[in-house]
């Protein structure tokens, strides 16, 4: 009786040392229909004196193999592609540490990209954020933003000293590249909070603004880093007035910060290569 009483006991504790291996995260609350060998009241030979140290029951998972993927990614010139950077440089000079094969393009202007977005041609993109949400709204959720990736780099550059706050821009002209993007809307809504009339002109790219400068045709501008400290050094007259990001955050009524841009990835992609979209973004 003693002998039977030691195996019953064994048995369990083999039952309960295997139940706490498993590693199952769903504990059912009904008893099984199918009563457990292991723990019948009346021992069989499986209920050995000597347990096992390697169960069978609980077989090794083998890791799933990663499958590469090819993925076509845009991106804007200047900051919105900074984040990119060590990607593209991997890929160009040592694309055997990548699972995953890339081809990146930069576009000038978020409209050169716009159309191959919506058809689908690329899988993933990093564009200002009004253009993230306005995709989204246009391909009715087959676009959706995954990140932020830039945060505040927009700054207001000057030749002047009087300019010591928002409301000395009044009857200003102001320029700025970014139109139809986050740096137009960023500053219209940060003159529109503060009562300030202002006219704000547009140029293709930073390095028109500074040939304005260089002409004395232009004498205060919004842009963002790294092109700033570019101006900055070309021209030692020109200094930074206002960091628009504090600006923003002064005006802002539901407490958001100026994000500049954003990761937009085809819903498609998602779907088809999750693993290949973590490494992605790992990257």
């Amino acid at each position: 009786m003693k002998r039977r009483i030691i195996a019953l006991i064994l048995a369990v504790m083999m039952l309960a040392a295997l139940a706490g291996c498993s590693g199952g995260s769903t504990t059912s609350t009904e008893p099984s229909t199918e009563p457990s060998t292991a723990a019948s009241t009346e021992p069989t030979e499986a209920a050995s004196t000597e347990p096992s140290a390697e169960p069978s029951e609980a077989p090794s998972e083998e890791p799933s193999e990663e499958v590469p993927a090819e993925i076509n990614v845009a991106a804007m010139k200047g900051p919105t592609a900074i984040g990119l950077l060590g990607l593209m440089d991997k890929s160009d000079n040592t694309p055997d540490e990548l699972t995953d094969s890339y081809t990146f393009t930069l576009a000038d202007a978020p409209d050169e990209v716009t159309g191959d977005i919506i058809q689908g041609n690329f899988d993933a993109a990093v564009v200002p954020t009004n253009l993230a949400a306005t995709l989204y709204n246009r391909t009715e959720g087959k676009v959706k933003i995954v990140a932020n990736v830039t945060l505040g780099t927009l700054y207001l550059v000057t030749t002047r000293d009087d300019i010591a706050s928002v409301s000395d821009l009044e009857g200003l002209t102001i320029w700025s590249t970014g139109q139809n993007s986050t740096p137009e809307y960023a500053i219209a809504y940060i003159l529109e909070k503060n009562g300030v009339t202002a006219d704000v002109q547009f140029a293709a790219e930073p390095s028109e603004i500074a040939g304005l400068f260089a002409a004395g045709t232009a004498d205060t501008a919004v842009l963002p880093q790294p092109f700033v400290s570019s101006l900055l050094m070309q021209n030692e007259n020109i200094h930074v007035a206002l960091d628009l990001t504090k600006e923003w955050s002064a005006v802002s009524e539901n407490g958001s910060g100026l994000v500049m841009s954003a990761v937009i990835v085809q819903q498609a992609f998602i779907d088809e290569h999750p693993d290949a979209l973590a490494r992605f973004m790992s990257e």
